[in-house]
């Protein structure tokens, strides 16, 4: 049996009268934004750092990650985290509660256990977890992170430590996205 399927995308393009497709997934800005830190050479779990920050409506297209060898004589494992910001923008975020202010709001949607053990080259790790499935690469991030509504405001992401380091050394995160 054949199927004739469409994409959101093509289906929007065809529908009478059109839809409009969402900038964030065909013909939005693309950006990209990349920060690293150096890392203490006993950096105990739970530990973490904070590097980029994008928009909440943006939809994340590639996400990249290299190391230093931080984990040479153990596992020095890392899983990236989205929180919100530390301070909330005044205008932006106003329905969120000040007690949101640097909170957690995921350690596991786009990669888990990253390990550097050795020199990490610049490596993807979009969807290196499985969380973030094919249907939601079609959504904001407001959206993959399970809030109910856009907060309107950009958020941080970066490493929290999942096991202790042993060595000191840079580590970065790049991340290219769609608004």
């Amino acid at each position: 049996m054949s199927a004739f399927l469409k994409s959101t995308i093509i289906t929007n393009r065809d529908a009478t009268p059109k839809v409009f497709t969402d900038s964030y997934l065909s013909g939005g800005i693309l950006e990209e934004q990349q920060g690293s830190v150096f890392v203490g050479a006993s950096d105990s779990a739970k530990s973490f750092y904070r590097l980029i920050s994008i928009p909440s409506n943006a939809r994340v297209s590639q996400l990249y990650w290299q190391a230093d060898a931080i984990g040479s004589s153990g596992p020095g494992q890392f899983d990236v985290a989205v929180w919100y910001p530390t301070t909330l923008p005044l205008g932006g975020g106003a329905f969120l509660a000040s007690g949101s202010a640097g909170a957690m709001i995921s350690s596991s949607i786009f990669a888990t256990a990253l390990t550097a053990n050795a020199a990490v080259a610049l490596t993807e790790i979009t969807n290196q977890s499985l969380n973030y499935t094919i249907p939601l690469q079609e959504t904001p991030l407001w959206n993959v992170l399970g809030m109910a509504s856009d907060p309107e405001i950009d958020l941080d992401m970066g490493f929290v430590v999942r096991s202790a380091t042993t060595a000191t050394g840079y580590i970065g995160l790049r991340c290219r996205y769609q608004y």
